[in-house]
């Protein structure tokens, strides 16, 4: 029996970008696929041109007046008819077989699985690409860090994600993060070695704001505060302050780094390991040594090219 699943893709005013993946949500193998458009308040002509489109495989919501992406998403996950939801964010791409290596990577009795992304411009140029995690200790690892990195990296079990609560709309850098969190108690998490997601950088992407991300860290803590003391630990490792540190203010953003690092590890007693921490603060710059996010220079895949 073929699989089938609903392809949630929250937008508002990015028709060009939006075409592009609608067309590798379209392009799925081996899938039954459903594209679930939630519209977040566009004033760009989105509804006339997807009713040309006139593809029955696209159902089209909206909301008249911008309620943010975690309520389009929710909204999504609920209209979804099938078992099985996966995310994309109107700005990014999957590869062909971006579905069916999830669904093969997602464990007996889980939660959700996540697949490796590119980064890349909007001509599809590799820019990075995401590290490759390690099979055991996955969800420790989505507390350290939030390795999935972006939303249309997962497919999840449709009734895991309503049981989970959906999206916070409280949070916003760190939604998918409260996420991912909420959703892995509800059974093991899965990775596909593949890099099948194309998580597209642009003068409209969102950008990082790191005052509110480190804000909304610290109210995601306190949200977590049981789960994280059964843990013994705290949201957020070396690697993670280090992707604080190498913004786009590399001094001021190392300092203010280091001061919630200390902060951190005082609050979380774990005195020998704080040296090793700062030194990375202090090596910002090469993140990308330390698996993070690798610079990949390898040639672009069709899939991630504007006409793919």
């Amino acid at each position: 029996m073929i699989p089938e699943v609903s392809a949630v893709v929250p937008t508002k005013d990015r028709w060009p970008l939006l075409e592009r993946a609608l067309r590798s949500v379209l392009a799925q193998d081996g899938v039954v696929v459903e594209a679930v458009v939630v519209d977040d308040g566009s004033t760009d002509g989105t509804r006339e041109r997807l009713s040309a489109w006139g593809d029955p495989r696209v159902r089209y919501l909206r909301h008249e007046r911008s309620e943010g992406v975690s309520r389009a998403r929710n909204r999504g996950t609920e209209a979804a008819r099938a078992p099985y939801v996966a995310f994309l964010d109107d700005d990014d791409v999957w590869a062909p077989d971006h579905l069916n290596r999830l669904l093969a990577a997602l464990p007996p009795g889980g939660s959700f699985a996540f697949a490796r992304h590119y980064v890349a411009d909007l001509e599809g140029k590799i820019l990075s690409r995401g590290g490759d995690p390690p099979a055991e200790g996955l969800y420790e690892l989505i507390l350290a860090r939030n390795p999935v990195v972006t939303p249309s990296a997962v497919l999840a079990w449709r009734e895991a994600v309503s049981a989970a609560g959906g999206f916070d709309p409280r949070f916003s850098i760190t939604a998918d993060w409260d996420m991912w969190i909420r959703l892995g108690q509800h059974g093991p998490v899965g990775v596909s070695r593949a890099l099948t997601v194309g998580y597209t950088v642009h003068d409209t992407s969102m950008r990082t704001d790191v005052d509110r991300l480190l804000r909304e860290r610290t109210a995601l803590e306190e949200k977590h505060r049981e789960l994280l003391r059964r843990h013994r630990m705290g949201l957020g490792d070396e690697l993670f302050w280090q992707w604080i540190a190498a913004g786009r203010a590399p001094a001021a953003q190392r300092r203010l780094a280091a001061r919630w690092y200390v902060r951190h590890q005082r609050r979380y007693a774990r005195p020998w390991r704080m040296a090793r921490g700062l030194a990375r603060l202090a090596r910002a710059p090469l993140l990308a040594d330390d698996g993070l996010l690798r610079t990949s220079g390898e040639q672009s895949p069709p899939w991630l090219s504007p006409g793919g």
